[in-house]
């Protein structure tokens, strides 16, 4: 695993990378990122006309991890376990 901002090598590097650091600092340096989403496979609550979207769902956009609800259990365990 690589972070392209951090340059760091594991999950943990990348936790660490951003308890120093915020998106603000860098926000000019990055570029507008485009993806689809199919609305109706991945909208999985709409109540009072507001979307409501599962965070592996929104794992498996923004990572393309072929297991994004492994991906939520591995780093959901490290932030309790750092706290």
């Amino acid at each position: 695993m690589k972070s392209s901002i951090s340059k760091a090598q594991t999950h943990e590097d990348i936790g660490e990378y951003w308890d120093t650091h915020d998106l603000a600092e860098l926000w000019d340096e990055k570029k507008p990122a485009e993806f689809k989403v199919d609305i109706q496979s991945e909208v999985k609550i709409i109540k009072n006309e507001q979307w409501f979207f599962s965070v592996v769902d929104i794992i498996q956009i923004l990572t393309d991890s072929s297991s994004p609800r492994q991906y939520w259990g591995v780093l959901k365990s490290q932030v309790i376990h750092n706290k």
